[in-house]
């Protein structure tokens, strides 16, 4: 039974962690809140919104009731935006349709 667990988690944590892409790192160029919700699009230099296998590609969203880490990451992304450093945005699936915003590094 043991061994039967250990090789199920070989085989479903691999996917797990897989399932997050990387935008490009760029400058954010657009920075775009909600209207009458805690929202927040994003958009950064040469990125395509491909991440996530999304049907919109305007932009990386995060809101605030389906993230935990909503006001970390959208205080990063605008004090990026206000500064113009480089960041990068950790995807995990769709959120409005768009690719959700999971993660964000600043350079």
């Amino acid at each position: 039974m043991a061994k039967t667990v250990c090789i199920l988690m070989f085989l479903v944590i691999p996917n797990l962690v897989f399932a997050v892409d990387e935008s490009p790192r760029g400058k954010v160029t657009g920075y775009y809140t909600g209207w009458g919700a805690d929202a927040v699009r994003v958009t950064i230099e040469g990125a395509t919104y491909i991440e996530g296998n999304c049907a919109t590609k305007d932009g990386y969203m995060t809101v605030e009731s389906d993230n935990t880490g909503y006001k970390t990451h959208t205080s990063a992304l605008l004090s990026a935006y206000m500064s113009g450093k480089e960041v990068k945005v950790i995807v995990e699936g769709c959120i409005s349709s768009r690719p959700k915003i999971w993660g964000v590094y600043i350079y």
